[in-house]
């Protein structure tokens, strides 16, 4: 067996990993989905601006490595 094909094996396809605030975008209207996806893409907005934000709207976020993260990489 190729590598190729242990790794298509070992894939699980009905598993799909999002990032917190992938998650926390899919929750939100879609007025405040759009207000947040402008704020990560401003490099004015600071991580802990938008973590404060998020958390006084009732969403928990430890820290700010999730956005962070989610800015680097360039999340939807």
């Amino acid at each position: 067996m190729a590598l190729a094909d242990r790794l298509a094996a070992e894939k699980n396809p009905a598993r799909e990993v999002k990032c917190s605030v992938c998650r926390i975008l899919a929750e939100l209207p879609p007025d405040d989905a759009a207000a947040l996806r402008e704020a990560l893409a401003d490099p004015t907005f600071t991580h802990t601006a938008i973590m404060r934000a998020l958390e006084a709207e009732g969403f928990t976020i430890k820290d700010q490595q999730p956005i962070s993260r989610h800015r680097r990489l360039g999340h939807a």
